[in-house]
């Protein structure tokens, strides 16, 4: 399916497909509160009404798992 996207400024892209929308979600451009409409449809949403695109913000299978030892070791070194 394909969907429109509005920005904060009131700005419509599309009609973008799941590819475009999981790319402008890792560069930051969109996020779960972003305006969205199904192609077919003229009611505007929040992309979290849409569980389809919710998927899209779960971490891929193939990425590798995050790493928080270097975070921890940071954290522990601020509050010495």
């Amino acid at each position: 399916m394909k969907y429109y996207f509005k920005t904060s400024d009131d700005n419509e892209y599309g009609p973008i497909d799941e590819g475009k929308i999981r790319a402008w979600l890792e560069q930051g451009r969109m996020n779960q509160d972003s305006l969205v409409r199904a192609i077919d449809s003229g009611e505007w949403r929040l992309l979290n009404d849409y569980p389809e695109l919710m998927a899209l913000l779960a971490p891929s299978s193939s990425a590798p798992p995050v790493s928080y030892t270097h975070l921890r070791a940071h954290e522990t070194s601020l509050h010495l």
